[in-house]
């Protein structure tokens, strides 16, 4: 019962700091100009995961099991690691660097930067 204890005082916690700095790092990778936006839209995230989230983690869990699902959930945290790696920041001009390059071409803003 400790380890139950402990696993669920760290999922209680964990969720603070990140976030925090979710939040925080918008200022980094977006315009100044987009900032208000693209915080709403952290929000909505947020608020679409906590009720997704209960009934999307209650389906997983009956169809895979506990620790399966205690699995999965292991590899989309270092999936979201790996992401949050790959996020690049602006340069000391304050411009972005060059287009990251995907499946089907480099990325682009909307405004064809």
């Amino acid at each position: 019962m400790p380890v139950l204890y402990a696993v669920a005082l760290l999922l209680g916690a964990l969720p603070v700091p990140h976030q925090a700095a979710s939040t925080a790092i918008v200022p980094e990778i977006v315009d100044r100009s987009r900032t208000h936006p693209a915080n709403a839209r952290i929000a909505g995230a947020f608020s679409l995961a906590d009720v997704a989230g209960i009934y999307g983690g209650t389906l997983v869990v009956g169809l895979l099991g506990a620790v399966r699902a205690l699995g999965r959930d292991l590899v989309g945290g270092l999936e979201a690691i790996a992401s949050a790696i790959r996020i690049g920041s602006p340069d000391s001009s304050g411009t972005r660097g060059r287009p990251r390059a995907c499946a089907k071409g480099p990325v682009r803003q909307a405004d064809g930067r």
